[in-house]
Parts: structure tokens; C-alpha cells; sequence
């Protein structure tokens, strides 16, 4: 399986994504990001649409939709949930914010004081 991290500096959806030749399937979701906020993606999660463009089997196409928007613009996934051997995959909808995703995260630090004690 091929990993598509996203490239750091680039708009982030907050999941990488792994493929195989039955598609493409959610490997992690970025704790903190929109995607692990909304709570409805899972990792095993086949990837179906994105902004109403068919990636069912075209990395290349979801990571420039994906990236295409300005950062905290919205992107519309349709991802489809493995379910039990009983019961067909059901497919869901969720909305996520882009973000940027920075190389290098800002160091923010205080100086010391010099309170004295007693």
C-alpha cells in the first residue's frame, strides 16, 4: 500500500489516506484537526467523493481538490463505513474545514519572573 501523507505546508484536511487496488481508505486521522473534531471519520474509511468529484480510485484528484481550496475553506467528503458481513457499507457525509498545516510551529515562551517569595 502506497501512504498519501499530505505535504507539510499545504492545506490539510487532517487525514492521510492509504491505497490499495480496491481504493482509497482513511490510514490516520490527525488528532486536533477538523477531521478528528467532527467525529464521524474512522480509520478503514473508503474515500468516495470529494466536493462531488469521484476519487474513487484517483489519488492524484483527491489531493488536488483537496488542496485546492484557500485555507478554512470547506470541503464536502462522501466516505463509505465498512459495516459487519450482515450488513451492507453505508456511505456518509461530513464537511471539514481546510487548514494549514505550518513546517514550522511558532515557539511562544514567557520570560521568568522574579517574584520573591514570602
Amino acid at each position: 500500500m502506497k501512504n498519501a501523507n499530505k505535504p507539510r505546508g499545504a492545506s490539510s484536511l487532517g487525514i492521510e489516506l492509504d491505497v490499495a487496488p480496491e481504493g482509497i481508505f482513511v490510514s490516520r486521522i490527525i488528532h486536533g484537526s477538523s477531521a478528528h473534531v467532527c467525529g464521524r471519520i474512522a480509520v478503514g474509511d473508503e474515500l468516495i467523493l470529494i466536493d462531488g468529484f469521484d476519487v474513487t480510485n484517483d489519488l492524484q484528484l483527491f489531493e488536488r481538490r483537496a488542496s485546492s481550496g484557500a485555507s478554512d475553506s470547506l470541503a464536502k467528503l462522501s466516505l463509505k463505513h465498512p459495516c459487519s458481513k450482515d450488513a451492507p457499507d453505508r456511505v456518509h457525509h461530513v464537511v471539514l474545514q481546510r487548514i494549514t498545516v505550518l513546517e514550522h510551529a511558532p515557539v511562544f515562551y514567557s520570560e521568568p519572573t522574579n517574584a520573591s517569595i514570602g
